[in-house]
């Protein structure tokens, strides 16, 4: 059997800096997104368009404007809340589901296509098909390698 090294790091790192889906996917249950670079935002930032709109995103390597990506968010790094966020990178979305996990709330929300997952532990007031809005900082979207049929890589 043949291995392969998918990246080198601290587990801090892998964990908060994946450098492609299989990474990002092999610690924790982050959310996918599908989404097109458009232009650099200064400093590790980009532009992306995606299906919750235009989104400013971190990344640590090299792309192109125009390439496909995958942004990758981790749940607990969602905030929701009924109000529309004041900074970027709020989008709309209807809760689907909630639970309540002790030290934490575990919720799912539609936003269009998407289904996003959000860990809350501050208690949030919400019910099945509510509107709420939920917002990801850009340096907790990040953007990771995406495989074009789909693969996982390594």
């Amino acid at each position: 059997m043949v291995y392969q090294i998918a990246q080198i790091g601290s587990p801090d790192q892998i964990y908060h800096r994946p450098v492609t889906r299989f990474v990002a996917d092999f610690i924790g249950l982050p959310t996918f997104v599908p989404a097109e670079l458009k232009a650099p935002a200064g400093g590790k930032r980009w532009t992306v368009s995606c299906g919750v709109g235009e989104q400013v995103c971190t990344s640590e390597a090299d792309h192109a404007p125009g390439q496909a990506v995958l942004l990758a968010i981790r749940p607990e790094r969602v905030q929701i809340s009924a109000d529309r966020p004041e900074q970027g990178n709020g989008f709309e979305a209807r809760l689907r589901n909630a639970y309540f996990l002790g030290p934490c709330s575990e919720s799912f929300l539609d936003a269009g296509d998407l289904t996003v997952r959000a860990q809350q532990t501050n208690r949030v007031d919400v019910h099945p098909g509510q509107r709420l809005f939920a917002y990801v900082a850009p340096e907790h979207c990040l953007v990771v390698a995406h495989s074009p049929d789909g693969a996982r890589e390594p």
